[in-house]
């Protein structure tokens, strides 16, 4: 089996949700297939973005400065198709999640939780996305992929090929024989 490239994952949590996930060992069991980027201020998090990019988002559905819902809409404005995101909640912040979900969260993990169960949820992420391209590449190419709209449309896009990838696997499941 090849190597699996380094894939990039930036976290967006209060400082104590990024302690938290530092004392449960996030980093040490993951191994060296993740570069994680930690940050806990929406704007650094923008600006790591838009410097460095990210593969994966993880963030605390209640930040510092609004909800994890506000930053993943602002990132739709950098990205396109949007960045897969795993929110962290609490079994109370169900309105939350909900709005996160509205917003193209692709999974939500409630708190407490063991660490290997968000490392499992990151490898799935990358399994099902494609490495993300920056609006800008899209601007330079058609000027048609820079408006709301389009961004839709292209995570509409994205969802299919989400389904037909899934359709591929469970068809070569069942011409393997397994079930």
């Amino acid at each position: 089996m090849k190597p699996m490239t380094q894939r990039r994952v930036l976290i967006l949590d209060r400082p104590e949700g990024l302690e938290s996930l530092l004392k449960e060992g996030l980093l040490a069991t993951s191994g060296a297939n993740y570069e994680f980027c930690l940050e806990h201020k929406k704007k650094d998090a923008l600006s790591e973005l838009k410097k460095r990019g990210a593969d994966i988002i993880i963030a605390g559905n209640r930040l510092e400065e609004g909800s994890a819902s506000d930053f993943l809409e602002e990132t739709y404005r950098i990205y396109s198709p949007p960045i897969p995101a795993i929110i962290l909640a609490l079994a109370e912040e169900a309105d939350l999640v909900k709005e996160a979900f509205r917003a193209g969260t692709f999974d939500v993990l409630y708190r407490p939780f063991p660490v290997e169960q968000l490392t499992k949820k990151i490898a799935m992420a990358c399994q099902m996305f494609k490495p993300r391209v920056r609006i800008e590449t899209f601007e330079a190419e058609s000027p048609a992929h820079t408006n709301y709209e389009d961004l839709v449309r292209l995570s509409r896009e994205r969802e299919m090929s989400v389904v037909s990838l899934l359709a591929e696997q469970l068809a070569a499941q069942k011409a393997s024989g397994g079930a």
